[in-house]
């Protein structure tokens, strides 16, 4: 995740080894859904995918701490992201 904190825009990069199911969420300190990135079966590679601040109807959210979650069928992790605007 580059740049983070940031303040516009940041970029989410990722990497599978193999096809399969993936899904990269967006998260409040609260655990609420806040917008959800990528969902949908993607073929091996890498990806970049940007979030730039906003909820899925895309209203800007407020500064503060977000979790990204990324979910594949071989593992799932979970990065802190700080949006300072």
């Amino acid at each position: 995740v580059a740049p983070n904190p940031f303040s516009r825009s940041t970029g989410i990069r990722y990497q599978l080894a193999r096809a399969g199911r993936t899904r990269l969420s967006v998260y409040d300190a609260a655990g609420r859904e806040v917008r959800t990135l990528v969902n949908s079966e993607q073929n091996r590679g890498a990806y970049t995918v940007a979030w730039n601040g906003t909820d899925v109807r895309g209203r800007s959210v407020p500064r503060g701490v977000y979790f990204l979650r990324f979910a594949t069928p071989d593992c799932t992790t979970q990065r802190k992201l700080i949006l300072a605007r």
